[in-house]
């Protein structure tokens, strides 16, 4: 069973009233970063509790600003809909469905900007705003979902260490 959420656009950050907020630097170039966050097929061998990815769109309507995905996690599968990309810099995407009620609105943006030599300063946010009966259990939500998003900040940078020059 899907349960939709409301569409946002790039700037709901400044009306989310719950963002989960990771900087981080990675040892390769914003291209190498991009690149990877660009293959779905990349996302299960470094996201934790990423199962599959799979694109809805097809070939020709994929990594651009209106491509959708369908991503199977550990906690839930969601239909993504990307509002943001731009190469090497910066993608976005909302979420238009999730199998689980959790989430009113949800929204991640990956943010990328060259640091120092051959690395990369990423900016990853999650805004969401809960759904009514969750809201109370907030503090929790950000233990349970932010101990995950944390760990795939390290599994991230360890995976672009692991496959250099692969």
């Amino acid at each position: 069973m899907w349960f939709t959420l409301q569409a946002v656009t790039p700037d709901y950050a400044a009306r989310a009233p719950g963002t989960l907020k990771y900087e981080f630097v990675i040892d390769a170039s914003p291209e190498r970063v991009f690149a990877i966050l660009s293959d779905i097929e990349q996302w299960p061998k470094w996201f934790p509790d990423m199962r599959s990815v799979v694109w809805h769109s097809p070939p020709s309507e994929r990594n651009r600003v209106g491509a959708r995905r369908e991503v199977d996690t550990k906690s839930s599968k969601l239909i993504e809909h990307f509002i943001a990309w731009e190469e090497n810099k910066r993608m976005a995407f909302y979420a238009e469905a999730m199998s689980v009620p959790l989430a009113r609105e949800f929204m991640e943006d990956y943010r990328l900007e060259a640091h120092g030599e051959g690395q990369t300063k990423m900016t990853w946010l999650v805004h969401y705003r809960l759904r009514l009966f969750l809201r109370p259990f907030d503090g929790l939500v950000r233990i349970k979902f932010g101990g995950m998003f944390e760990s795939a900040t390290k599994a991230l940078q360890a995976y672009v260490i692991r496959t250099a020059g692969a």
